[in-house]
């Protein structure tokens, strides 16, 4: 099997050695990320789904849709920071809901921005604690010098102008955000991407980076027609797993559904997850138009998956596999070439040290995740790197309690600070039903992938270890 190369971990940044190679033109950057956005709703995924994604589909034929790309933690605020710092929970601090980031710490936006990029921030942002929808004061964009339409939080269904001017408010006339179902003007997704494309118009011969981070399709289960009708709830089918009862082994903070409910939610989750994919379309288009699509690299992914009815669950957390197996697709640029496998294991710890590889850009940032942007042959074992992924649920006390896990190519192992285990099989249990930890067969496997586990918590200093070292000792 090939693998990747590893960049230097334990550099820090500085801003005067960050820098770019100037014999190719850089590209433009927009990433696309959605909000608890289940893997199987891309079609390029699964052709024969009912839920077609056709821009998107687009882009995966102009790129990658990678197979094997997770999150390493959920709910939204630890993912969201993971994802833009290359850290652990435990590392860049926002390790739960509505904790805000360590300010000291160094996002990708942070080296783009120095090496010449114009950084822009559209949509929830979710990292700068408590507030509602706490439009983010410009001296806290971490890296995004343009976050003028950064909120915190919310799944707002409506956001109306109340300024003639285009983008330009400040802190006195800031558009209105409602829970009221907007149109195709005002609903959040629509209003977001118009705002946009008003910036990608803006842009001049300096290379941006544009993220725009949509609040849907997170609960509530709302949306504007025509999508709001587009899916019959009554062909919405139910998952295979739905009445699995190892969910009781994780105390599920969700209700228990029944089949009407969850129909119910279904359609309107994938109707959301259209209107997102028509919106991906006009931003294409645009950018076709002038002539700016060849230049740019583009990237859609979301910071959490959920369960929609797997193991009787809604929502995310705990340890199975659809709160953390998400999208991620990767349409290069014209002078960017990607060649990493797309059923490679990563996650989104690694993306911030791999796209600034890709990009060609050298920084001493300090990441936790890996590059993995590079194929190294498979006659060069000794240089090719762990592919393992190493998931974390978040809660207020980690050292005392918790579930971690690791994912390997082969399984799926989780353990919860009082010792309860799963294992499941990746090639033989899909639907992770037969929990394997209390078979005598797996017994080696399981003891490997504990200590594998326990290791890297130790390695990393998370709070984590505390309780697996204790574990540990009871061996």
């Amino acid at each position: 099997m090939e693998g990747f190369t590893i960049q230097d971990s334990d550099q820090r940044w500085d801003e005067k050695q960050t820098k770019r190679s100037k014999l190719v033109k850089k590209p433009n950057i927009i990433i696309l990320f959605t909000d608890q956005q289940a893997y199987w709703t891309l079609s390029t995924y699964n052709q024969q789904s009912f839920l077609k994604t056709t821009h998107l589909d687009l882009i995966a034929k102009d790129g990658i849709a990678f197979n094997n790309y997770f999150v390493n933690c959920n709910p939204c605020t630890p993912s969201r920071g993971t994802f833009l710092t290359g850290l652990y929970p435990h590392s860049h601090g926002a390790f739960d809901n509505h904790i805000p980031i360590d300010q000291s710490k160094t996002t990708f936006a942070h080296v783009l921005s120095n090496a010449g990029y114009n950084t822009i921030f559209i949509g929830k942002y979710h990292l700068d604690g408590n507030r509602r929808p706490g439009w983010v004061h410009e001296s806290r964009g971490m890296g995004f010098k343009n976050n003028l339409l950064m909120f915190n939080r919310g799944h707002f269904k409506s956001i109306t102008d109340i300024t003639s001017k285009k983008n330009n408010f400040t802190a006195n006339d800031q558009p209105i955000m409602s829970e009221a179902i907007g149109d195709e003007t005002s609903y959040t997704t629509d209003w977001l991407t118009s705002k946009a494309i008003n910036y990608i118009e803006e842009q001049n011969s300096k290379p941006f980076c544009l993220m725009i981070s949509y609040p849907d399709p997170h609960p509530p289960y709302q949306n504007r027609e025509p999508y709001k009708s587009i899916y019959d709830m009554n062909s919405m089918t139910i998952p295979d797993s739905f009445e699995d009862h190892s969910r009781d082994f994780f105390k599920p903070r969700n209700e228990r559904l029944n089949h009407q409910r969850l129909k119910m939610r279904k359609s309107q989750y994938c109707g959301m997850i259209k209107n997102i994919d028509d919106n991906v379309g006009k931003i294409v288009n645009k950018l076709k138009k002038l002539k700016l699509y060849d230049d740019t690299l583009i990237v859609f992914s979301s910071d959490h998956g959920e369960y929609m009815g797997e193991h009787g669950q809604m929502g995310k957390a705990m340890m199975h596999e659809p709160p953390y197996k998400v999208p991620m697709v990767i349409k290069p640029s014209k002078n960017v070439k990607i060649n990493i496998p797309n059923d490679f294991l990563w996650s989104s710890i690694d993306f911030a040290p791999t796209l600034l590889s890709l990009l060609n850009i050298e920084t001493t940032t300090r990441f936790e995740g890996r590059d993995c942007s590079f194929i190294i042959g498979s006659n060069k074992q000794d240089k090719i790197i762990s592919d393992n992924i190493y998931l974390v649920e978040p809660i207020n006390t980690p050292s005392e309690s918790g579930i971690v896990g690791v994912v390997t190519r082969m399984y799926w192992y989780g353990i919860r600070h009082d010792g309860s285990e799963v294992l499941y099989s990746r090639d033989n249990d899909k639907n992770q039903i037969n929990n394997l930890s209390e078979d005598p067969k797996y017994l080696n496997i399981k003891s490997n992938l504990f200590e594998t586990l326990a290791n890297k918590h130790l390695d990393l200093k998370t709070p984590q270890s505390k309780w697996l070292e204790h574990l540990r000792s009871k061996l």
